[in-house]
């Protein structure tokens, strides 16, 4: 299925409806032979996902305001949820469906109740910004990436940081931990919450698998960015990585070998459907949608190419 120009994609946890980011707009479709589709328009949406139900989506903008509507009522409209000014993370529900976990880039993370807009929960991360949130499959532990404001003019950043946080969260994080890598442009949790995979450099030249207990690196692999945004997603069933490249998207094993290779010019984002059948890409040119069997086949009669090496190395 051909998704048009897209910035990010989503799909639905069960599967039957997927949500494409693009100028001005928020488009969900129905996965089925039949596309149904419905176009809810927005200003500057950059993030996009679906509630555990499947029965709602929230959306933010470049400035961080948060939009939420109905996936089953064809008359609803979009509704402002709140006001934040400041730009960060993806947003992401909690298990119940009733809050959302938020992140930005002025350090705060929140968690903010979707009915009234309420922030019912609150923490300040005073001199970082919170560039990363992401969740086990359950949405019970937590990944929050940290990203350390420079100081000088003259030296980098303090390298990124996590925190892990169980839910509902409480006053403290259950710990820090430190990979000691800097310039972290996307980071994903694996869904049994034991690896967190991270694209970092400056520019970004490294994957890297880092266990969420002790932080250590246990394995990366050479990358190619460049242009469009980067971005790392597993699969639901946590067997599969993929990381968005410059003008392709590469899918990886656990053990950064290189599965498949899908050429897509000006690729922006990358979402697996639950059931491990297909793949979405986003794209600055035109998005699409694409059997995960068809790309593996593709790259076993080598129908696809790359040319980014592959340094994969045990460390830690």
């Amino acid at each position: 299925m051909k998704l048009g120009a897209s910035f990010k994609v989503a799909y639905s946890p069960d599967g039957r409806l997927l949500a494409v980011v693009r100028a001005g707009a928020v488009e969900v479709f129905t996965t089925s032979a039949t596309p149904v589709r419905r176009r809810m328009k927005l200003k500057h949406p950059s993030h996009v996902a679906f509630s555990p139900d499947a029965t709602r989506v929230v959306a933010k903008t470049t400035t961080g305001d948060l939009f939420t509507w109905s996936c089953e009522d064809d008359a609803s409209e979009s509704r402002l949820v709140r006001r934040a000014g400041s730009e960060g993370a993806t947003p992401s529900f909690s298990a119940c469906g009733c809050f959302v976990v938020d992140g930005s880039w002025d350090g705060r993370l929140d968690v903010v109740r979707l009915d009234d807009g309420a922030t019912v929960w609150s923490q300040a991360f005073p001199g970082d910004m919170v560039t990363g949130v992401s969740a086990t499959q359950d949405r019970r532990t937590w990944a929050i990436l940290h990203s350390p404001k420079a100081t000088r003019r003259d030296a980098p950043p303090a390298p990124n940081y996590l925190t892990s946080w169980t839910y509902p969260f409480q006053e403290q994080a259950d710990r820090v931990v430190r990979p000691g890598l800097g310039f972290v442009r996307s980071m994903a949790m694996s869904p049994d919450g034991a690896t967190v995979a991270m694209a970092h450099g400056a520019p970004s030249d490294t994957l890297s698998l880092v266990d969420a207990l002790t932080g250590a690196v246990r394995r990366n692999v050479g990358i190619h960015c460049g242009g469009t945004p980067v971005q790392v997603a597993w699969s639901a069933d946590g067997a599969r990585l993929a990381s968005v490249q410059k003008d392709l998207v590469r899918i990886y094993s656990t053990d950064l070998e290189v599965l498949a290779e899908i050429a897509l010019p000006y690729a922006a984002g990358v979402a697996f459907s639950p059931d491990g059948g297909e793949v979405a890409l986003a794209s600055w040119k035109t998005g699409i949608t694409q059997s995960l069997a068809g790309a593996l086949v593709d790259r076993e009669t080598g129908a696809q190419h790359g040319n980014a090496p592959n340094r994969a190395s045990r460390r830690g």
